[in-house]
């Protein structure tokens, strides 16, 4: 099965694009007041626009499926190019703290593909809608060069209606149990990296104590060795098993990213809303059950839809391709230098 070749960003020139279509749609008269924000939250003089999100908030309990969002300024430079925020990972997140007008929301609380969307939003305004892209030829596995428009991205069609906590229901197949489930959102998946990384931590430590446990037998079964050479290894494997106490976290033979993301996603069964009795279900949940729940979530994922068709150029046969648009946290780094 051939696979949707990705594309990277290279550093090129923007044009200046009118506004995206995806931040076109405006509420309705009636919700601008609720919209706009205070004075107090943000500089009162900051130019913004109020865009929809893909969830159209109803992953939320408030409900907010628009945001306003102030435009990037010479004063955001300062963090484009702070090479200490790259390094660290968190320029994204700096420039959406500082854009997201109202302070009662929390980036970190949004869902990725709402996320996605106020970023967007922020580089077409900023730089155009004009995006330069690598991507490969399938046919020939020829890079080339081209530009994508980002006023051509639309939303994924979401048609899920959450309850009053943001929370959807699912009926397992298989069992016939009743599930609520919520979407993760930016917070989520960084608890799940630090579990992790914990986890890796527990693999490291269970693939050191195996190796100390071979190495012991290896050395119990060998009569080729002095007991003057045995002595000296004992002595390296007690090392060995100072190191392997060094890792905090409990052995673990593999890793639970799976579970853990179900455990996280579902918030109650049949009722049901313990967060012991949610561990302990996931852990005795049928596959089918977990893969049926699992494929309608990533189904139903609010987020923009990165599909993308593009012209190869007539030095490579013409024609068209389809790519999968990528970007990364830096994304606004190559149009400011």
């Amino acid at each position: 099965m051939s696979t949707k070749p990705k594309v990277k960003k290279i550093s090129k020139k923007q044009e200046e694009v009118p506004e995206q279509e995806i931040t076109a749609q405006k509420p309705k008269k009636e919700d601008l007041n609720a919209l706009i924000p205070k004075t107090d939250d943000s500089n009162p003089m900051a130019s913004y626009d109020i865009i929809p999100l893909p969830s159209k908030g109803e992953c939320y309990a408030n409900k907010q499926g628009r945001i306003a969002v102030s435009y990037l300024t010479a004063m955001d430079e300062n963090i484009i190019i702070s090479p200490n925020l790259y390094r660290d990972n968190m320029v994204l997140d700096i420039i959406l703290r500082e854009k997201i007008r109202s302070q009662e929301i929390d980036p970190d609380d949004l869902l990725d593909g709402d996320r996605d969307a106020i970023i967007l939003f922020l580089r077409s305004s900023a730089y155009g809608n004009m995006y330069s892209v690598t991507t490969t030829d399938p046919d020939t596995r020829q890079s080339f060069e081209t530009q994508i428009d980002l006023s051509k991205l639309k939303y994924k069609e979401f048609t899920l209606v959450g309850d009053e906590n943001g929370y959807f229901d699912y009926e397992l197949p298989l069992s016939k149990d009743k599930v609520k489930f919520k979407f993760l959102t930016h917070r989520d998946f960084s608890d799940l990296a630090k579990l992790d990384e914990m986890e890796i931590s527990g693999l490291k430590k269970f693939e050191v104590e195996k190796f100390d446990k071979k190495l012991a037998n290896y050395l119990d079964d060998d009569e080729s060795l002095t007991v003057s050479e045995k002595k000296e290894i004992k002595i390296a494997m007690s090392k060995i098993k100072k190191w392997a106490d060094k890792f905090e976290d409990a052995p673990v033979e593999f890793s639970h990213r799976a579970s853990n993301e179900l455990e996280m996603e579902i918030v109650s069964v049949n009722g049901n809303t313990s967060r012991k009795f949610i561990h302990d279900y996931v852990r005795s949940m049928p596959i089918k059950d977990a893969a049926s729940l699992r494929k309608y979530i990533a189904q139903n994922t609010p987020g923009v839809d990165y599909n993308f068709e593009i012209e190869k150029p007539e030095s490579l046969g013409g024609g068209s391709m389809k790519v999968f648009l990528q970007f990364d946290q830096f994304i606004f780094l190559a149009d400011s230098e």
